[in-house]
């Protein structure tokens, strides 16, 4: 969007009177060649820093997602545990003393 600002600029610039003298028009060139060296490092700058940002903010996420399955994990590991202690007491139970259900 700037591009296309100082673009239209420069038109103005060089159909204005300044640009019909062979010297000045040279000169107005060169200045504009210079001023858009400086907006084409300036825009490549903008984008480096943008994609620090993208890269930095992706790698939280994936942080995040990590964090969130090392706990899914656990809980998942604890569950399994629980069912198979109640699985080994049930089994216990039986063997020891009979066919009879525990009371609450």
């Amino acid at each position: 969007m700037q591009r296309s600002r100082e673009m239209e600029r420069a038109e103005k610039r060089l159909s204005g009177k300044e640009g019909n003298d062979a010297k000045n028009r040279a000169s107005i060139e060169e200045n504009l060649r210079k001023e858009m060296r400086r907006l084409d490092r300036e825009v490549a700058e903008v984008v480096m820093v943008k994609e620090k940002k993208v890269a930095e903010m992706m790698r939280d996420g994936n942080r995040q997602m990590r964090r969130a399955d090392e706990k899914e994990q656990k809980i998942a590991q604890k569950i399994y545990w629980i069912v198979i202690d109640k699985a080994e007491n049930l089994d216990e139970r039986s063997s020891e003393g009979g066919d009879e259900e525990p009371e609450n």
